[in-house]
């Protein structure tokens, strides 16, 4: 839910940089941006989810659940349209709430291998690696932008 809040780029810059540490190199020319560009845009992104998960979520060091409030929020600044939810049109008989879950779980196995091996420059080959992957359309919900922070 929270990934949903930022738009598509910025989602993009918090997963490349968070889960999968990407050099600022390769994820800069990945996103079109300088390597400087993308890590102002990777620490703005980490500030702005630092500060949505200590005022809205219990897991976040204040210990109350403030979903409700920040949904509420969202409505009234049209970032969220209750008429027109995101997931709300997925039928579970059609498997894309499994496809989506499964989704995740890959990113998450991918960046689990890729922060394991050991530190080093990156190569071309990480530059394809990333590409290919956004590419690729198995993970088309994180380029989708349905909505901003």
């Amino acid at each position: 839910m929270m990934l949903q809040c930022f738009d598509a780029e910025t989602r993009l810059i918090f997963i490349l940089g968070t889960m999968f540490k990407v050099d600022s190199r390769v994820a800069g020319d990945i996103l079109g941006l300088s390597p400087e560009a993308y890590r102002q845009r990777l620490s703005r992104a980490r500030k702005t989810m630092a500060a949505f998960m200590d005022e809205y979520c219990g897991l976040g060091g204040r210990g109350l659940c403030r979903c409700q409030r920040r949904t509420n929020y969202a409505i009234a600044t049209h970032r969220l349209d209750p008429e027109n939810l995101a997931y709300s049109a997925l039928e579970e008989a059609d498997g894309a709430l499994h496809s989506f879950t499964d989704e995740m779980e890959q990113i998450d196995g991918l960046s689990l291998v890729f922060s394991s091996l050991p530190a080093y420059r990156a190569t071309p080959n990480a530059r394809r690696f990333f590409s290919d992957l956004l590419e690729s359309g198995r993970f088309s919900f994180l380029s989708r932008d349905e909505g901003g922070i």
